[in-house]
């Protein structure tokens, strides 16, 4: 039989170098604020390099590196291949195992998409928290917008997400 474990998944958000944005800020500590008052067996961090001026360093990575200067006991995971929300749901899913306890933190403007992304890729026993991030009208329109890519996404028109995906791994070409 296999172990059930207790798994917190930060989706991470931006990053210039080992430099967190505010959101991803937001989400981190979110994370460390649930890991105050409840038990978890692991963390796993996701997000790539799909802007140059993250230089060298994942999303994962800069939030990895921001949890340890936090002193953060937990094994911390990293999957550093994510483009997108779609993108770090589906890596996220290979990871964990179908019958693991799993919170998700991102930010509070973010929760729909997310919650829609883990739903119908299949995941149904999981907790999304929302961390209490400034909500601007273009993080508004961008999450709008995501709605749409996430539902066209798992109709099969993935075409859309795939040009995010690609114009990411572009850029991470380049450099």
């Amino acid at each position: 039989m296999e172990e059930i474990m207790k798994i917190i998944i930060i989706h991470g958000n931006l990053n210039r170098g080992s430099t967190l944005n505010e959101d991803s800020i937001d989400r981190a500590n979110k994370a460390l604020e649930i890991l105050e008052t409840n038990s978890y067996d692991s963390i796993l961090v996701t997000g790539g390099i799909f802007e140059r001026f993250q230089g060298n360093i994942s999303v994962a990575k800069a939030i990895k590196n921001y949890l340890e200067t936090k002193r953060v006991l937990l094994p911390v995971e990293i999957e550093e291949e994510s483009l997108t929300t779609i993108h770090n749901v589906e890596l996220s899913a290979k990871i964990i195992n179908s019958k693991d306890e799993v919170t998700v933190v991102t930010s509070n403007y973010h929760v729909p998409r997310t919650w829609l992304a883990w739903r119908l890729i299949g995941k149904r026993n999981i907790k999304i928290v929302g961390a209490n991030s400034k909500i601007t009208p273009k993080k508004f329109f961008i999450e709008f917008i995501g709605i749409g890519v996430v539902i066209a996404y798992f109709l099969g028109f993935k075409w859309l997400e795939l040009c995010f995906r690609a114009k990411a791994r572009t850029i991470k070409a380049i450099d």
